[in-house]
């Protein structure tokens, strides 16, 4: 499920899915980074980045749920979600660019394990094939291939778009359809 969205008079295509997805993330080939390690910036070279927000000051990703709880603690409209919600619209309050007039919002991965809300500066989840993506480990400024994945290695982590509803416990399967035809 996506959207698009505008930046800067550029569209862009954006995740907009209403639940939470369980289990998910993204797996780049040819590359000893995960997802999570945030974006290649200044001089790195692109494959040494992940798809992850870059460190800023003050810190807005990744953030552990203690913190979003006392970033929030005096918004009515978010301080009392759950953890999945809450990193959520913790993505989606962060504006592309200082662009107050884009309706671009950040795709968002919640670690059960360790906390934490991980804003995806890269939204897209997929990029194959040799017209898109080079494979070649030496050439680390080219664009990287990669994929979703439902993985055991992605087990503690839940991918979340802006427009996960607050009641999603109710409404969202928590499990993968079984037998589904």
């Amino acid at each position: 499920l996506g959207e698009d969205a505008e930046v800067a008079g550029t569209q862009y295509r954006l995740p907009s899915g209403k639940c939470p997805v369980f289990g998910k993330g993204i797996i780049i080939e040819n590359s000893n980074t995960t997802f999570l390690t945030p974006v290649a910036t200044g001089n790195q070279d692109l494959k040494n980045g992940g798809f992850a927000f870059p460190p800023t000051k003050p810190l807005i990703s990744p953030m552990t749920l203690n913190d979003m709880r006392d970033f929030y603690k005096n918004n009515e409209y978010v301080k009392n979600l759950n953890e999945l919600t809450l990193c959520s619209r913790h993505a989606g309050n962060m504006n592309p660019d200082n662009d107050e007039n884009s309706n671009y919002k950040y795709p968002a991965v919640y670690d059960y394990k360790d906390k934490k809300c991980h804003i995806l500066y890269i939204a897209a989840q997929e990029n194959n094939g040799p017209r898109y993506c080079n494979k070649d480990e030496s050439k680390r400024n080219s664009m990287f291939c990669f994929r979703p994945a439902k993985d055991i290695s992605f087990q503690n982590y839940t991918y979340l778009s802006k427009n996960v509803v607050h009641n999603w416990e109710k409404v969202c399967p928590r499990k993968n359809l079984q037998n589904a035809k």
